[in-house]
């Protein structure tokens, strides 16, 4: 099945999580480097994904919390909505949804980073 194209990828994903124990949330930015192949497979497209998403360097894999908790990373999703401000409210959130002015760009920036 030879590729019809293949695509190099390279981007940072944002995301942010919060500790369910003692509350704290965090912050990262994810490097995903790879690439996208598509194939033709029985008459029908098919897209073959190969990153690798790191942060600071080290591959992506369990995290916890320093308090022993593991902690699930979202992704953040922002959406540009001119009549409402960015503030504290965006810059501390833990959750991904962002409807702000910032559209996402500043989203969880006041949290601790993690420790990846």
């Amino acid at each position: 099945m030879p590729a019809i194209e293949t695509r190099p990828v390279k981007y940072t994903r944002r995301e942010v999580a919060r500790c369910k124990t003692c509350k704290v949330g965090y912050q990262r930015a994810v490097l995903v480097v790879g690439s996208v192949t598509t194939y033709e497979h029985l008459g029908r497209l098919t897209t073959d994904r190969t990153v690798i998403e790191t942060v600071d360097g080290q591959r992506l894999g369990p995290t916890a919390c320093p308090c022993g908790r593991p902690i699930r990373f979202a992704p953040v999703k922002g959406r540009f909505v001119a009549e409402i401000e960015c503030g504290s409210r965006c810059t501390g959130a833990t959750g991904p949804a962002c409807d702000c002015s910032c559209g996402g760009k500043n989203h969880g920036g006041g949290l601790a980073h993690s420790h990846a």
